[in-house]
């Protein structure tokens, strides 16, 4: 079978343009994982862009077509799974927006605690989801990293042992407290990109200890600015001031999957409210953490 692909990712890009050979590490009907010395690569049947993935509009069920530790090669520009070809040589390129720093202004404090009200809601949904809002790891997180960061101490956010508790937390293939990591740390360093001052960089040998390995891999990509546009876009959103853009971009994140959606979601809006304090000595902060749960 042949497929063109409509969209590939600039990281997916730089390892399909070569010739680079992995293995099929993880198979979903819409989606596969591949992962070689180069990364992990997500082939998708389906329109998210991120600048890990390859997006295809048509396709078989590939629980049907591959196999899990199944070889993959690519070269020519075209890869090459068993019967499978995917030609890359006519799609778009999509790259990360959050590479490109610039000073940030971001929106209200109250507008940030009309997104914790939002995210309350959503998580009311779910009583596994509305645990890890309200659990042990997230409140101690908020003690450790969220609190001095309003405050101006951003030290405490760069050090890995502040994250044991949230990895690998939670359910799902990419784990709750994953998805709020990658939430969290890829708004931080954006942010950090623009003032100049140092980024959140967690070991990946040491994130591949705490949970599963695609997961891993997720936030290590995320956190060098690396994200699907979903998420990017409401990172822009929020630390760029625009509202109404936000409003929306939030609305459709957290809509996403089990609870990823929401995970990711609510790791930018801590990080939104903690520099929000930071600069105009709010409480933005507080006033989230109180929406969420009982503080």
């Amino acid at each position: 079978m042949i497929l063109d692909a409509i969209s590939v990712g600039e990281l997916a890009h730089a390892l399909a343009t070569g010739r680079a050979k992995g293995i099929v590490r993880r198979v979903f009907h819409s989606s596969v994982y591949l992962e070689s010395s180069g990364g992990l690569v997500l082939l998708l049947r389906g329109a998210l862009k991120s600048p890990m993935t390859i997006n295809v509009v048509e396709g078989p069920d590939f629980i049907q077509a591959l196999k899990v530790d199944e070889a993959f090669q690519t070269g020519d520009g075209v890869l090459r799974l068993g019967e499978t070809e995917v030609r890359l040589d006519a799609a778009d390129v999509f790259r990360s927006a959050l590479l490109n720093p610039r000073r940030a202004d971001p929106i209200s404090g109250a507008e940030i605690v009309r997104g914790a009200a939002s995210l309350k809601l959503l998580y009311s949904a779910s009583e596994a989801a509305l645990d890890f809002a309200s659990g042990r790891a997230f409140r101690a997180f908020a003690d450790s990293v969220l609190r001095p960061l309003a405050m101006g101490r951003t030290e405490q956010a760069r050090s890995f042992s502040n994250y044991v508790g949230l990895l690998g937390s939670g359910t799902g293939f990419t784990p709750a407290g994953d998805d709020f990591v990658a939430g969290f740390t890829a708004a931080f360093n954006y942010h950090a990109r623009g003032t100049g001052e140092a980024t959140i960089l967690l070991s990946l040998a040491e994130l591949r200890g705490r949970t599963v390995r695609e997961s891993a891999a997720l936030v290590d990509y995320a956190q060098r600015g690396y994200v699907d546009e979903g998420l990017q876009s409401l990172i822009l959103a929020g630390l760029d001031g625009e509202p109404l853009q936000f409003r929306a971009h939030l609305s459709e994140l957290a809509s996403r999957g089990h609870t990823s959606g929401l995970d990711m979601s609510l790791g930018v809006l801590m990080l939104l409210a903690s520099v929000s304090d930071r600069t105009r000595e709010g409480r933005a902060l507080e006033s989230s953490l109180e929406v969420l749960g009982d503080w």
